[in-house]
């Protein structure tokens, strides 16, 4: 399958060993992917659904686009990835 780590080629680009990434998975019939859904108390990450036109590539470039948030210099890295910080976020959110 491909991959690719979205801090590559970003002002974070440091942290591209550690994640996040993101995977095409070519075979979603395989067992294997039953073990991780089984356990998402692991926090092994999350799936997402992406129309094949999208691509790896243009998944990538969007969240790339939305990984740094802020006005020098003032700018925080958004671990939309991780799933304390998405839920936190989305409490700020209304559900419009």
């Amino acid at each position: 399958g491909q991959y690719c780590s979205v801090y590559s080629e970003t002002p974070v680009s440091a942290l591209a060993d550690a994640g996040p990434f993101i995977f095409l998975i070519d075979n979603p019939e395989d067992g294997r992917l039953n073990e991780l859904l089984k356990a998402p108390e692991r926090n092994w990450g999350w799936l997402a659904s992406v129309a094949p036109e999208a691509g790896l590539n243009e998944l990538v470039r969007h969240w790339r686009e939305r990984l740094i948030v802020g006005i020098r210099p003032h700018q925080a890295l958004y671990r939309f990835h991780d799933n304390r910080v998405l839920s936190r976020a989305l409490g700020h959110l209304t559900v419009e």
